[in-house]
Formats: structure tokens, sequence, C-alpha cells
């Protein structure tokens, strides 16, 4: 979806196996068919990725469009957790 922004359209596939999550660029791999499909303007990613709105707040306002199984972004929603700010990535 355009976002006034010029942002060209992307196709993104994320695969989570095994409590990891993979971003690829493009189709599926594979051709495996996709649980849920959603189309949505870069800002509006940004916005929940930002957490000043949610998927569900947006999908009601008919920002983000879904095909596919609903459920499965809810599922997949309830995975993500707010990361601890302490977290010691590289340590001593």
């Amino acid at each position: 979806m355009p976002d006034g922004r010029s942002h060209p359209a992307e196709t993104w596939s994320l695969l989570l196996s095994n409590g990891a999550l993979t971003p690829m660029a493009g189709e599926p791999p594979c051709g495996e068919a996709p649980h849920a499909s959603l189309r949505l303007a870069r800002s509006t990613l940004d916005a929940v990725l930002g957490r000043t709105t949610t998927f569900a707040d947006e999908i009601v306002a008919g920002r983000v469009l879904v095909a596919g199984e609903v459920q499965a972004l809810v599922e997949f929603a309830s995975f993500l957790t707010q990361p601890d700010p302490d977290f010691a990535i590289v340590t001593p």
C-alpha cells in the first residue's frame, strides 16, 4: 500500500521455527503457502514496531489488509515480547 513516502513495494517472508524468527526477502521458500499475508504501508509497519499502534487497530482502521488465517497473526503476535533493555548482548 502506498504511504506517501515513495517506498517501493517489497515482499518479505517470516519463517518461525523452533523459537527462531528468520526474515527473508521475497516469497516463502520452496513455494510454501503462508498461513497469513499482510499488505500495509511501511509507515504503518514502523508505527506497529514502534508500539504507537497495534496490528489489530490498524486492521480495524483498514490500513492493514490480511489474507489467510487471521488466527495465525494473533498467535504470532502472542510470541512477541518486550525486550529486556538490560540484556547483555556482548559481555566482556
